[in-house]
């Protein structure tokens, strides 16, 4: 991580770990990009024990698990807060960029302490990602206020924290892109559709809407089916809750895929039901390869950014079961209105072009780091 010239930026990114996560596809897709742009890049995660890296990543990037540490919670942080203080000294980064928010808590104090800048980044709905952790909640408002920068996905998240005005506050959308050769055209089959979803497979997703949605609408569409990947530890009740609903020849649970692209190509309708979010890189995946999507108005503020209700997508109201059915039912039968949703949200591609999203990052790096103005890089 130690520079070789006084102008080679070394970009240090905290995590939990490098799993399958949204979160983690983002930091792999900024790191990726930006050591091939020639920055020294490390991931340092937090987790305990070593987990597989669920994305690709540039052979130059160096990635430490810090986790593994045995005994009570304050001796094994303890322990993981100091060795992490030593490697952030003994490398120095020019930035430690953090993830999520109970990390961003923890990047703060130890670049405090190593005396490094550091841009902690907020995924998720904070008003609901904390319900119940009040401390959490207070640490995070005090860290955010002292982080060098806060990058948010959305106006929601930032105002949640009530420092919409601060000058270290910005907000960018998560990168994202398919090849162009790898979007097919929206092919209306001949053969029972395809309902499909994506995410952690817990509460907050909301995936017994849709099953109920499945029993509901059995009888009057034959053969549909829905396809739900992900993992978590509301498996096995979603699949007795398909059971129970007599819809469980028709509920699909592959589990987490490692080529999910691929994956949601084979689907007719993208359905999304969550009740808070920050910005859903499932939703983004289905627009940018041109799947219908509906989607609830989860909180956050990520699903109005999104889609326009009636141009490219649907919205329904978290929770309103009935109207997500209704919406669902007439996108199932109305052809047209698949093929202009499918036109219409292929256009945010361009939105979200990873290079553009790498740019936006750069700008607040360099920014606090006082190398604003020169090129940063290598050669």
């Amino acid at each position: 991580m130690e520079n070789d010239s006084q102008n080679c930026l070394s970009l240090c990114f905290l995590t939990g770990g490098m799993c399958t996560g949204g979160a983690e596809r983002v930091i792999a897709t900024l790191a990726n990009i930006f050591a091939r742009q020639g920055y020294h890049v490390k991931i340092l995660c937090m987790g305990r024990g070593k987990k597989q890296v669920g994305y690709e990543l540039d052979r130059k990037i160096e990635v430490i698990y810090i986790g593994g540490e045995r005994g009570c919670f304050p001796v094994r942080k303890g322990r993981q807060f100091r060795r992490i203080l030593s490697l952030l000294k003994s490398h120095r980064p020019d930035i430690l960029i953090s993830f999520q928010n109970y990390i961003n808590v923890q990047a703060v104090f130890l670049g405090k302490m190593a005396g490094i800048p550091v841009i902690a980044s907020e995924r998720s709905f904070p008003g609901k990602n904390m319900v119940g952790a009040v401390g959490l909640n207070r640490l995070c408002k005090w860290a955010y206020s002292r982080a060098d920068a806060v990058v948010y996905q959305t106006k929601e998240q930032m105002e949640y924290f009530g420092i919409r005005n601060k000058g270290n506050s910005y907000i960018i959308m998560n990168p994202f892109q398919i090849p162009v050769d790898e979007i097919p055209e929206y092919t209306i089959r001949d053969k029972a559709l395809i309902l499909g979803s994506v995410g952690r497979l817990e509460e907050s997703k909301n995936f017994s809407m849709l099953i109920r949605l499945m029993a509901n609408l059995k009888n009057d569409v034959p053969g549909l089916r829905l396809v739900i990947w992900g993992d978590g530890s509301q498996k096995e009740a979603l699949i007795k809750l398909s059971e129970e609903l007599d819809v469980r020849d028709r509920v699909e649970f592959p589990g987490v895929s490692r080529n999910i692209l691929e994956e949601m190509k084979r689907i007719d309708i993208f359905l999304f039901a969550s009740r808070y979010e920050g910005i859903p890189n499932a939703l983004i995946e289905a627009m940018c390869l041109g799947i219908p999507c509906i989607s609830t108005r989860f909180e956050g503020g990520g699903a109005d950014l999104l889609i326009r209700d009636g141009e490219n997508g649907l919205l329904v109201d978290t929770d309103n079961e009935l109207k997500f059915e209704e919406d669902t039912a007439a996108l199932i039968s109305d052809e047209g209105l698949r093929r202009k949703f499918s036109f219409e949200a292929k256009k945010l591609r361009s939105k979200v072009e990873p290079e553009m999203i790498a740019g936006k990052w750069m700008e607040v790096i360099l920014a606090i780091s006082g190398k604003a103005g020169i090129d940063g890089r290598e050669g």
